[in-house]
């Protein structure tokens, strides 16, 4: 297998340190890049596809403790190699790291043939995946793209079965059924998670995220209040902090919880993802537009905004939920999956009783994810009805989900399979 890491960053102010560095780094034969801020550290990772980065921790402008937790949150970067190393970490910087997943934390001054040996280590680990792992991250890969449904055609007893990965198989198994949204089965895994491994933070993490679903909010939130008191230095606990007091409505919370933040990442992006949050909840979807329109959590916000327009629509407010849901998908489009918004936004111009722009949107649902039968049949529905009410609909946009149905159901036999045997299973029962 190639050798996945190639490029390398020295992030560090001394020039003295960038040079032991560079000089161990060209006899290994890596591409190296420089940066003496976490700022343009951030910058060069995302511009050069940076694969392993070296950081003194002790940076002024941006903490390596503030940049490790900046790179790891991007969903690309979440597996990107760090060695870390410090004259003076103290036992709670080391945790950070430990929890963030970089366990190759060094002390100056360097023992430069044991920097040789993990800097090797890491290239050979990353060019020598096992198979459990390539499994793993395409797993989670399938969920950062959307497709659950792709994540459970994975699993089997080779990545069932008990060991180190476990907590992190049934987080997966755990946000694969809140995808699919199957909470009950979630919830189990969660469960399962922390019964194996009762610290393990993205089982922690998702844990809460379904007690929120469930709105159960105070559980929600106690159990992200004590991951945040113990670990203060953390940005990713009160993130998730903030967020739970959003859901269940404690704005004041949400502030105060935003601005421990903000004092230790003045630029965090996600601060601005709970302002965001936080104007949509105050009916200010001008400002929640300008807050999101640089998110990086395309998901997590679609599903807000969701649970937002599903609120307004369920208390007879249809224009505001509509515009929540135009809003979001404006800002969306390039950030996440639509189909669900475009649905929603269908329904919602169903229960108003605009049945031209409810089929309308019902086929951009369908046109957007082929494979959301829910939507088609939707579409089948608000067509029949049309016809009883002597409504004209735009024929482009009939022939254009048909076009689309006909190229899915060609390029998924599978699928066409399974259509079938309902169809035939529906026609005997009637």
């Amino acid at each position: 297998m190639a050798n996945l890491i190639e490029k390398v960053i020295i992030v560090d102010e001394s020039d003295g340190n960038v040079l032991f560095w560079e000089m161990l780094l060209t006899d290994l034969k890596l591409t190296i890049f420089k940066a003496r801020t976490g700022a343009k550290a951030l910058e060069v990772i995302e511009k050069e596809d940076i694969q392993l980065a070296i950081v003194a921790w002790e940076l002024s402008s941006m903490s390596g403790a503030i940049l490790l937790q900046k790179v790891k949150a991007n969903t690309k970067r979440r597996r990107m190699p760090f060695i870390i190393y410090s004259k003076r970490m103290s036992d709670e910087d080391v945790q950070i790291t430990r929890e963030i997943g970089v366990d190759n934390v060094l002390n100056m001054p360097f023992d430069k043939a044991k920097v040789r040996e993990i800097i090797t280590r890491l290239i050979e680990d990353e060019s020598n995946i096992s198979p459990l792992e390539v499994k793993l991250r395409h797993m989670e890969d399938f969920l950062g793209e959307g497709k659950p449904t792709e994540v459970l055609k994975m699993v089997g007893p080779h990545v069932s079965e008990q060991g180190p990965h476990l907590p992190r198989y049934k987080t997966i198994i755990a946000e694969t059924f809140l995808q699919i949204g199957n909470l009950d089965k979630a919830l189990k895994a969660a469960d399962e998670c922390l019964e194996v491994d009762g610290s393990y933070l993205p089982g922690l993490y998702i844990k809460a995220r379904l007690l929120s679903a469930w709105g159960r909010h105070n559980e929600a939130i106690a159990v992200l209040k004590a991951v945040a008191e113990s670990r203060p230095q953390s940005i990713q606990p009160l993130v998730n902090l903030g967020s739970a007091y959003i859901s269940a409505d404690k704005i004041e919370d949400a502030k105060k919880t935003i601005d421990k933040i903000s004092s230790l990442d003045p630029d965090c992006e996600e601060t601005k993802d709970n302002k965001g949050k936080i104007a949509l909840k105050e009916g200010n979807i001008g400002l929640a537009a300008q807050l999101l329109s640089e998110t990086q959590n395309g998901d997590e916000i679609a599903r807000f905004y969701n649970s937002i327009g599903i609120s307004m629509v369920a208390k007879g407010d249809f224009e505001s939920g509509i515009e929540t849901y135009q809003s979001a998908i404006k800002i969306l489009s390039s950030k996440t999956k639509l189909h669900l918004l475009f649905f929603n936004l269908a329904l919602a111009y169903r229960k108003k009783g605009d049945i031209q722009n409810e089929v309308a949107y019902f086929c951009e649902s369908y046109v957007t994810e082929p494979s959301f039968e829910k939507a088609y049949a939707c579409i089948a529905r608000g067509v029949q009805e049309a016809n009883v009410k002597g409504v004209t609909l735009n024929m482009p946009t009939l022939n254009a989900v048909l076009a689309r149905r006909k190229v899915f159901l060609t390029e998924n036999p599978k699928a066409a399979e399974r259509i079938k045997e309902r169809l035939e299973k529906a026609s005997a029962a009637s």
